[in-house]
């Protein structure tokens, strides 16, 4: 399969409560890095001013 025969994906699709949220940042802090989990509080805040 070639990259570009793959769907897109976008994280805020799945953010749709805050449990959905809770579970994503916690998902996110496992991983330890600083450099994702700052990604991910960007994700959340464009998934709130969405909601």
């Amino acid at each position: 399969m070639k990259i570009d025969q793959l769907s897109s994906f976008d994280i805020l699709d799945y953010l749709k409560t805050e449990q959905d949220i809770a579970g994503y940042l916690q998902a996110v802090n496992e991983n330890g890095d600083s450099v994702l989990i700052q990604c991910a509080l960007m994700d959340i805040e464009l998934a709130r001013a969405k909601f």
